[in-house]
């Protein structure tokens, strides 16, 4: 079955044995940015060639072809391990992230986990006493936000959760708030300090 998208100014073409409601999604998301274009320029305009990526799969290889027209531009590929089972989705993913130039299996920032005890804060979203969690390098407050926000890199170590919080300030570390004191403890509550 194959599906085709307008992705900005290319178009998307994948070749998949069966449907994907991922690839239905992003037609339509992509799809909507397309719709601002007017009709009457559409139709008057004299279009150049467009990038055209397709996406095939013989089960084992999955490969990514770029072209304009009918000029291959680059190709990149991705190959199953004979000990996985074949994943389509995996595979395009990758053949993908390699075609555009960029690493498929990037290394995750090294994360804090642990617990950690508040000691000080003026903030009502953090109760003094009370242990939280620190989960790949986030603490959720008791308001449910998460610390730092999920765009800014999580807390490194202990060290860097002490402060944890935000200042909203522009100068600084805007993941740290310098009022409020957290330190560690073990799973029995004593401090690691």
């Amino acid at each position: 079955m194959k599906y085709k998208m307008n992705l900005g100014g290319s178009t998307l073409i994948v070749d998949v044995p069966h449907p994907l409601s991922v690839l239905r999604e992003l037609d339509q998301m992509f799809s909507r940015g397309q719709a601002t274009e007017s009709a009457a320029h559409r139709q008057t305009a004299k279009r150049a060639p467009q990038p055209v990526i397709v996406i095939t799969s013989d089960g084992v290889t999955t490969t990514a072809t770029r072209r304009i027209g009918k000029t291959i531009q680059a190709i990149a590929t991705a190959k199953c391990n004979p000990g996985d089972t074949f994943d389509f989705d995996e595979g395009a993913r990758i053949a993908f992230e390699r075609l555009c130039g960029r690493d498929p299996f990037p290394e995750k920032p090294k994360a804090y986990n642990g617990r950690m005890i508040c000691v000080e804060s003026p903030c009502p979203w953090w109760t003094v006493g009370k242990i939280y969690e620190v989960v790949d390098g986030r603490i959720t407050a008791d308001d449910g936000d998460v610390y730092p926000p999920r765009d800014r890199a999580p807390y490194r170590n202990a060290e860097d959760a002490r402060h944890a919080g935000s200042t909203g300030a522009t100068t600084g570390d805007p993941r740290h708030n310098p009022r409020n004191l957290f330190l560690p403890v073990d799973t029995e509550g004593r401090l690691l300090v």
